[in-house]
């Protein structure tokens, strides 16, 4: 009979190892689902602050493209006003500001060193 309860005592323990093995398991496999879960936030932060840089960076560009094609704009349109020469005829066609007059002139001057050099 001692040897009846023996075993029952040492089933029951080891029942009890096994049970408290699967909570230590269950234990370790929650940490590991919180790191991932925290390694997952960070991550998806940094992406998403890569994201809006990469937007950031691409509005710049489109920015500084559009200033560049309204320069080029603003440098076909002297072109073409100071084609006759006559800077007198349109401070009086448009309103020109001194700036507008200087690079007017200025188109005006590489016109004609342009002209001269061919």
């Amino acid at each position: 009979m001692n040897g009846y309860i023996e075993a029952q005592c040492l089933g029951a323990y080891r029942l009890l190892v096994k049970n408290y093995n699967k909570l230590f398991d269950k234990n370790l496999c929650l940490k590991s689902e919180i790191q991932h879960s925290q390694l997952n936030v960070r991550r998806n932060k940094k992406l998403f602050e890569l994201r809006k840089k990469s937007i950031y960076n691409t509005l710049l560009c489109r920015i500084k493209r559009e200033k560049y094609h309204l320069k080029k704009i603003e440098q076909l349109k002297c072109k073409l006003c100071t084609k006759d020469y006559d800077i007198n005829t349109l401070k009086h066609i448009q309103d020109l500001d001194k700036e507008k007059i200087e690079a007017y002139k200025a188109c005006l001057f590489y016109n004609v060193q342009s002209y001269y050099r061919y």
